[in-house]
């Protein structure tokens, strides 16, 4: 968790261990130790990262681009580097989730219309004006401490009590099942308050937040809470709605409203 002694042990560890095996006369600390907490980027593990950075035939160049040319790269300094082969790691898209798919809900508003101001959904499930439409993996869903089925598995249990709800009910031709637009607003307010805790809104950028910086994808707790909370629908949250204005969500034809903003600059968002 953020300015936990954990958190901060463990960064304080991380980075003398950096310190002490690889910066060099070659290798400077700014360019090597992190200025953020341990976990603010995904953390990944390597045993030949840093040893490959000692190698007398690798240089570390941090020093932004400003061209590209037949013959290599040249950076914001003026110094050229010749190159036979580029390898590009500009990242994806991770923060706009079926935004880019046309979806339209109730009256007509596209998915892109109501995440404009960022992703989230009921329970990273369902979101409202969107009746009969679950999504798998969606907002607020990512783990970096454990397994990614078991919130698929226990999002599937959520959908499958939604179909029973649906398919049990005796109040009229095909009702829908919809998420109050209450309910999903204080379940968005109530996860990005647990977040406000983690070190996943630290001081850098990484594919965890949008382009405003809001982390949009990982749940901020324990998964036996997301365990818990996926138990049973709520009916006062979750609930049939025989008349609707129009259709369940589905695809629509694609316009301009459909797109979402596009994402500040990926690069170097790992």
């Amino acid at each position: 968790r953020r300015d936990s002694w954990a958190g901060r042990t463990t960064t304080r560890l991380f980075a003398k261990g950096i310190r002490e095996k690889v910066v060099n006369d070659q290798l400077s600390e700014h360019a090597l130790v992190p200025d953020y907490p341990v976990g603010c980027k995904r953390v990944l593990i390597s045993s030949d990262w840093y040893p490959t950075l000692l190698r007398p035939d690798v240089e570390l160049v941090d020093t932004p681009i400003e061209r590209i040319e037949p013959s290599g790269v040249t950076t914001v300094d003026g110094v050229h580097h010749p190159a036979d082969a580029l390898v590009f790691a500009t990242g994806f898209d991770t923060t706009h989730f079926l935004a880019h798919i046309p979806v339209r809900g109730v009256g007509g508003r596209s998915l892109a219309e109501e995440w404009r101001a960022g992703a989230h959904a009921y329970l990273g499930t369902m979101v409202a004006g969107f009746p009969n439409c679950y999504l798998l993996y969606g907002p607020n869903t990512n783990l970096g401490h454990n397994s990614i089925l078991f919130m698929v598995e226990r999002q599937v249990n959520l959908i499958l009590q939604a179909l029973a709800l649906q398919t049990d009910s005796a109040d009229g031709p095909s009702p829908v099942v919809a998420v109050d637009r209450a309910a999903y607003h204080d379940d968005d307010i109530r996860t990005q308050r647990r977040l406000t805790d983690t070190a996943w809104v630290g001081a850098c950028r990484s594919w965890y937040k949008d382009a405003a910086g809001r982390v949009v994808n990982n749940w901020p707790t324990w998964t036996v809470r997301y365990w818990y909370e996926t138990l049973r629908l709520r009916p006062t949250e979750v609930r049939l709605v025989t008349s609707t204005p129009t259709a369940p969500a589905g695809p629509a034809p694609a316009d301009a409203t459909d797109r979402p903003p596009e994402p500040a600059s990926l690069s170097g968002s790992a």
